[in-house]
């Protein structure tokens, strides 16, 4: 399920209930705001068990590229985050209590000038990312690392994680269980 517009976010089904990236503002600080969030099967909040500045900010309009890894998954009524510059996936069962962090160590590898140059031109010349970064006037922001992973999914009881290689062009997966 995916519910755009603001607040809005994707939604992966778990157990009896909903798991979903949710993006908010917060009244407090104005900042933009982003949260893995459980929800029951009528969208009301449950609890939030990840949150973490936006990386795009209104007030001085710069969009923060890389700064950490940002995904998640759903396998037999569990859920995998890696929300987090190092390699590490934090489980949570069903009703969103933690049950255990998967950590391996892992060389975080510095964004070269060579890899922003890339990335540059990448959201220069995407069909429809060119305009909107244009439109926006936004300030791309890079970290010094990149994050530990790139990617993970779950199946068969194993963890595919999908990391940077050493050239910052390239993917390597590591098979946890």
């Amino acid at each position: 399920i995916k519910i755009g517009g603001r607040g809005g976010g994707d939604f992966l089904p778990l157990g009896n209930g909903l798991e979903g990236r949710v993006i908010f503002g917060d009244g407090e600080t104005g900042k933009n705001m982003k949260a893995i969030r459980f929800f029951d099967k009528s969208f009301n909040k449950i609890k939030d068990i990840v949150t973490l500045e936006h990386h795009f900010q209104r007030r001085n309009l710069q969009l923060t590229i890389l700064k950490e890894s940002q995904f998640f998954v759903t396998w037999k009524n569990r859920l995998y985050s890696a929300w987090d510059k190092e390699f590490k996936i934090d489980v949570f069962d069903r009703k969103g209590d933690f049950i255990r962090s998967v950590k391996y160590p892992y060389k975080r590898l510095k964004v070269t000038k060579a890899f922003k140059k890339e990335v540059l031109n990448f959201f220069k010349t995407h069909p429809t990312l060119k305009d909107l970064i244009r439109l926006l006037n936004v300030k791309l922001v890079f970290p010094e690392y990149l994050p530990a992973l790139r990617g993970i999914d779950v199946d068969n009881g194993k963890i595919y994680c999908l990391t940077w290689n050493d050239t910052n062009k390239g993917t390597e997966m590591i098979i946890m269980k």
